[in-house]
């Protein structure tokens, strides 16, 4: 894997750690805080994928 993508798949680590209090904000009443946690950890899923794609091909990360 890249240095790169090593990097970016680092920082993206306490973003999946603290997704129930990413998530306690934004809960409706009648829902439990895991459920937006899993949609809120849906996104870094994709985009975690996506990089070690590129790295597996030698591309590089562009985030915009």
């Amino acid at each position: 894997m890249s240095p790169t993508a090593e990097v970016f798949l680092d920082e993206c680590a306490p973003v999946r750690a603290g997704l129930r209090e990413l998530a306690e904000p934004t809960c409706r009443p009648d829902r439990t805080v895991d459920q937006p946690a899993r949609h809120i950890g849906s996104r870094p899923d994709c985009v975690e994928a996506t990089a070690r794609r590129a790295a597996g091909i030698g591309g590089g990360l562009l985030i915009w």
